[in-house]
């Protein structure tokens, strides 16, 4: 299926179907919709923000301020809950990768 965006209108127009005089009509769709589905498509290689804080990974506890570490997609570990190993861009204490839920990653 192929769709357009118009950034103008903020709408995305997918086609819908043929009218009887030839014409395709379009069904418009609000742009957050997919760009929301878009988002939580995370795939390996993928650079993320990740919010840590109050997470331990091994003998290390992120406090508060880890809130926007900066990493990788390494691929998904777990569906339900959705978790993902990401590949941190720093170190912190040794520790330079973590299991992350889906709800504390930003896509990039």
């Amino acid at each position: 299926m192929t769709a357009t965006l118009s950034a103008s209108r903020g709408t995305l127009l997918l086609p819908h179907s043929v009218p009887p005089c030839g014409a395709p009509s379009q069904t418009k769709l609000p742009t957050g919709v997919l760009e929301e589905e878009n988002e939580r498509m995370l795939r390996p290689g993928q650079q993320v923000r990740v919010n840590l804080a109050g997470m331990q990974v091994g003998s290390v506890l992120f406090h508060a301020a880890v809130t926007d570490a900066v990493g990788t997609i390494v691929r998904q570990v777990s569906e339900d809950p959705p978790k993902y190993l990401v590949k941190l861009l720093f170190s912190f204490r040794g520790v330079d990768e973590a299991e992350v839920p889906e709800d504390r990653i930003i896509a990039k």
